[in-house]
């Protein structure tokens, strides 16, 4: 073929398989653009060429949305079509998730006995002789590094072999395929980038208004109905309408007039997109919402208020505060929890997650109470509900994490496992950006949770067999990056709705009218009497204040 410069190559699109993919993305609700097709189409094509195809971009760009849509498509079309079409069957695994021993199998040297690995069993199934002629994707969603992938350069090849150093050789037959979802290729050697086939989807082509266009189109017929049921900007805003929802279910009904709706939507906007700001970012973002929107209040910001469904009118938190609190003489100091604005804000917000039965993840300085905050929303949960507390530190991994998991599960039918004792398991994870970072960049622990919320099962690493994980929810807490706590990833960022929890201090015995003049300085310890027996404001003013002199 003779290639001149600024002349295109005429596509040969089959026109069957685009109808069919168009088909999928409208009954699935989502927003039929031409970019997204014709990624799809290009993913087609690179699998025909190639038998290992790498589908690169960053998070929110329809890395998932595509593959999935093609064999969906594909499945389809064998229905009008057998003798041209096959059925695609996958086979779905985040290696960084695992260790290599787990990956590819290893000898135990104590004794002498070879255990299988969860891919190499996953290659033993695909590779296995089949008369039905089914399509086989094997399925590798997760960062690449030169550790696990320079091990399949020999099967990724020409050559079509893997062999383990057990001797095993696995030969993929033309009905098998590797795809491969990656968010970069910075880890990946050349070698390993020229035997496949590329297909980079970019965050230009697709935004951040399809997600939301999607959800507003799927509320449409909802009226019918009784009841209505630093972030990469696509998960924001596919956090709005999940937050929406939440609110929603735990105040609203469907009887609910206009001025109340629109008025949640707003404060989902508000700590959607305005909750992960900074403090004087915030204040910026609220002075932008009220030039586009004239119903807040003028005084205090933005966040200051809630929605007042009964008055349908916006109402500061502080009118949520009990104006008579005293603190429980039974309870030892260390445990004394103060209701103040923050702590309210955060409960709320956090309850609203919890109760939708949605992933959430408070984000707070170190030192703030985040972690009390959330032991006392989850202590409030119904006799149903157990929580299971797992505390994140530089040496946690990805196997002692399902390891505790595991053990608070049980097998309810074949490769089915639900939470003993038959409640719903909320796992409360601290820390969750402790876990060190690989020589690659990545976190096999966080890796392993992402995997999990995205297709709801994880390994039996004894049995190399798939166990799927019901009525198990997700909830954590960390602190900003710096001092031992790594950036999260934008792609396991993106499986959470996180809510900033902005830095506070809580004085131990009235804390509510000191609050304006201890907030934004430096953390340090008030010493109280809390035996003196008074709860006088201004007593207590002046002794945080004489404190505050002496140590500036």
């Amino acid at each position: 073929m003779t290639c001149s410069r600024g002349v295109e190559a005429p596509r040969s699109v089959p026109q069957d398989v685009k109808d069919a993919v168009v088909q999928v993305m409208t009954e699935r609700k989502l927003q039929v653009m031409d970019s997204a097709v014709r990624k799809t189409i290009e993913l087609y094509d690179t699998e025909l060429a190639r038998h290992s195809v790498m589908v690169v971009g960053a998070t929110g760009v329809g890395k998932s949305t595509a593959w999935k849509t093609l064999q969906t498509a594909l499945c389809n079309l064998l229905k009008a079509a057998p003798t041209k079409y096959s059925q695609v069957r996958t086979h779905i695994l985040n290696l960084k998730a695992l260790t290599l021993g787990e990956l590819y199998g290893e000898f135990n040297m104590q004794t002498n006995k070879w255990t299988d690995g969860v891919l190499s069993s996953i290659m033993r199934t695909v590779c296995a002789a089949d008369e039905s002629g089914d399509n086989k994707w094997a399925v590798f969603d997760g960062p690449v590094d030169t550790l696990w992938i320079e091990s399949m350069n020999s099967v990724m090849g020409d050559n079509k072999v893997l062999t383990l150093i057990n001797g095993q050789r696995f030969v993929l037959p033309e009905q098998v395929s590797l795809l491969f979802e990656v968010e970069n290729l910075a880890a990946a050697s050349p070698a390993t980038v020229s035997r496949c086939g590329m297909v980079y989807m970019d965050y230009a082509d697709i935004g951040w208004r399809p997600a939301i266009t999607s959800w507003i189109q799927s509320k449409e017929n909802e009226t019918l109905c009784t009841d209505i049921i630093a972030v990469h900007e696509s998960t924001i805003v596919r956090s709005i309408p999940v937050f929406f929802d939440s609110l929603v279910a735990m105040e609203g009904s469907a009887l609910a007039p206009d001025r109340v709706i629109e008025m949640w939507f707003l404060f989902s906007v508000i700590w959607a997109v305005g909750g992960p700001l900074r403090d004087t970012s915030r204040n910026k973002f609220g002075m932008f919402l009220r030039e586009i929107d004239g119903q807040f209040p003028s005084k205090d910001t933005v966040y200051e208020y809630f929605v007042a469904e009964d008055k349908e009118a916006w109402l500061l938190w502080e009118t949520r505060l009990p104006d008579n609190w005293r603190y429980p003489t039974n309870v030892p100091f260390y445990k004394i929890f103060v209701p103040t604005i923050d702590t309210l804000r955060i409960e709320y917000l956090s309850k609203s997650l919890i109760q939708a039965k949605q992933p959430c993840l408070v984000v707070g300085d170190v030192g703030v109470g985040i972690t009390s905050l959330l032991q006392s929303v989850l202590s409030q949960s119904d006799e149903h509900t157990a929580v299971l507390s797992i505390p994140f530190s530089t040496r946690t991994t990805a196997n002692r994490l399902q390891q505790i998991i595991d053990g608070k599960l049980k097998k309810r039918t074949k490769n089915v496992f639900v939470p003993i004792g038959g409640k719903h398991l909320i796992c409360f994870i601290d820390d969750l950006n402790m876990p060190a970072k690989d020589a690659f960049g990545s976190q096999g622990p966080l890796e392993f949770l992402r995997h999990w919320m995205d297709f709801g099962y994880c390994f039996d690493k004894q049995k190399q067999l798939v166990k799927h994980v019901h009525e198990v929810q997700l909830v954590a807490a960390m602190g900003p990056p710096g001092g031992g706590r790594n950036p999260l990833s934008s792609r396991v960022q993106s499986r959470f709705h996180d809510r900033r929890c902005s830095a506070f201090y809580v004085c131990p015995v009235y804390y509510y009218p000191i609050r304006a003049e201890v907030r934004g300085r430096a953390s340090f310890v008030i010493a109280m009497d809390v035996r003196s027996g008074t709860h006088d404001a201004d007593y207590w003013i002046q002794r945080v204040t004489a404190c505050i002199l002496s140590t500036s």
